[in-house]
């Protein structure tokens, strides 16, 4: 006797819950020299799945990046922020991480001015001249004084 034959047998169907893949947006991280313009502020996304990129996933919406820096900025790092305005998409969790823009020093530079003098005489007071200060900016932002030596002598 076959105890199969007392039972029904039936698919019972269950339910396949697909969940959103995570995407991670991140602030790329910049560096600026102190005076020069914010650089372009740009993101990387990570966690496309199947081969999609930006351009081809279901992505809609701008992403939004700022920085509290500004072009006179003092050295040091500041927050760069990153977020959706409107970012979304059916198939993605996304999830923002926000980078650093560091401001680094400008380049000063000191020049040994040209000097002249004539055999046998006492060699001319050395002096010395600065250039590459942003506007408003002038010697009151050095500390300290250079020193302007040479090898010549009297009798150079």
């Amino acid at each position: 006797m076959h105890r199969l034959r007392q039972y029904n047998i039936g698919p019972t169907y269950g339910t396949l819950t697909i969940n959103k893949a995570p995407l991670t947006v991140t602030a790329d991280n910049a560096t600026m020299v102190y005076g020069a313009a914010i650089p372009a502020l740009t993101a990387t996304y990570t966690g496309f799945k199947n081969g999609e990129t930006k351009s081809t996933s279901d992505l809609t919406g701008e992403i939004q990046i700022s920085t509290t820096a500004t072009s006179i900025s003092a050295i040091g790092n500041y927050p760069i922020t990153i977020s959706g305005a409107g970012l979304t998409s059916a198939n993605y969790s996304i999830n923002y991480v926000p980078g650093t823009l560091s401001v680094t020093k400008a380049t000063i530079v000191v020049k040994a001015n040209d000097q002249q003098k004539t055999y046998g005489q006492a060699n001319p007071s050395l002096t010395y001249s600065f250039s590459g200060f942003l506007p408003g900016d002038d010697e009151s932002v050095i500390s300290g004084i250079p020193s302007v030596t040479t090898t010549a002598t009297q009798s150079s």
